[in-house]
């Protein structure tokens, strides 16, 4: 599973899902688990300068131990530290966690990794892959995939909303110039289309979003039935706001069968703005 938010790449186990997210840029994390409880935690915040990387490490857990086994904090000597990629990685007993910590200087921004239990093997199989497999995602297009979504936008987008349900994901990402680009995924096609087709239902969708369907023309992308869209949104700044004017939208809504899922891309904005080719969003 690939995670690109914000200013880092991350490919991470299939089974791993994330329990929590946080959309804010300057601080936030990821908590991931499984049915079997949690795998890892990713924050991040924004750093001025580089952080001294051994009194983070070591202070994490000291806290760990005030918090867990009190009884240990007069003997904590410190931990072990090692570097995996361009992680510095701490830890000190089987059982305890492992953390691993990473200054990004091009964004100000550190990362911070904590890993349950720590165990050689844990380290070799699971959580050395991860931190290898870090990249920067600091350029002028910049990735973003997370619950199943993926697509490219110029860094000049920032990520509004992100609502992630089991069966239900939508994010919303938007330029200053109110350039706006949704990315949907829906589980359960048959149910959603078991009274209408894909053009009703994301007549619906559009509806719902205060916009309307202005034609649809159906089609096929990357060989998957889908239906192609020309939209109208109400405009949210200014006059176009104050009047209730339109703004002009174009999207796409397609049927995964062998995922079982229904996905969508749909933009919209000023009469003045460019709108972004599909391919520069989805890829070719």
């Amino acid at each position: 599973m690939r995670l690109a938010w914000y200013d880092f790449i991350f490919d991470l186990p299939d089974r791993w899902e994330a329990s929590r997210y946080s959309i804010a840029a300057p601080v936030g994390r990821f908590e991931f688990l499984d049915r079997r409880g949690p795998l890892g935690r990713l924050s991040w915040e924004t750093s001025k300068r580089l952080p001294d990387q051994d009194r983070i490490l070591a202070e994490y857990h000291r806290r760990y131990l005030q918090q867990n086994d009190e009884d240990k904090v007069s003997g904590f000597k410190g931990i072990q530290t090692l570097t995996v990629g361009r992680f510095k990685v701490g830890f000190r007993y089987a059982g305890e966690p492992c953390q691993a910590v990473l200054y990004l200087p091009e964004c100000k921004k550190t990362l911070l990794w904590v890993f349950p239990g720590y165990t050689e093997k844990l380290m070799k199989r699971v959580w050395t892959p991860i931190l290898e497999s870090f990249q920067p995602n600091s350029g002028r297009i910049r990735e973003w995939a997370a619950f199943g979504i993926a697509c490219r936008l110029p860094a000049e987008f920032e990520l509004e909303r992100a609502i992630c349900r089991p069966a239900d994901v939508w994010m919303e990402f938007q330029h200053k110039n109110m350039h706006r680009v949704d990315l949907h995924r829906w589980g359960l096609p048959r149910e959603l289309l078991r009274d209408s087709d894909m053009e009703t239902f994301v007549r619906r969708v559009v509806a719902n979003q205060e916009g309307r369907v202005l034609s649809a023309r159906k089609t096929t992308f990357h060989g998957m039935e889908s239906v192609e869209l020309t939209t109208e949104i109400r405009g949210t700044k200014g006059m176009d706001r104050l009047f209730s004017s339109y703004w002009k939208g174009t999207g796409r809504i397609w049927h995964d069968e062998r995922e079982k899922r229904l996905y969508a891309c749909m933009q919209a904005g000023p009469n003045k703005v460019r709108l972004l080719d599909e391919k520069e969003i989805l890829g070719p």
